[in-house]
């Protein structure tokens, strides 16, 4: 997918649109679960935000993937948690 699908909707890239809802989930959600495997840069995080389950996924400091769920459980089982 191009990037000008993107900017219709006033962001640069893919990137500056996952960037900028990982923002909103982190600051208006519920923290419910960290994992941070060992020697790995991979974290992930889970919060309860807007009526779903989100899993934001960093590699090195930066966003990598974001998941929704319908369900707690659903995602701490993708989390391994």
């Amino acid at each position: 997918m191009g990037n000008a699908i993107f900017e219709q909707y006033g962001y640069k890239s893919a990137y500056d649109l996952m960037t900028d809802l990982s923002r909103d989930i982190t600051d208006g959600g519920d923290l419910l679960a960290v994992r941070t495997p060992k020697g790995s840069t991979l974290k992930q995080v889970g919060y309860a935000f807007d009526g779903g389950y989100w899993l934001v996924t960093y590699r090195r400091g930066r966003v990598t993937s974001i998941g929704c769920f319908k369900n707690d459980w659903e995602m701490l089982f993708v989390m391994g948690v």
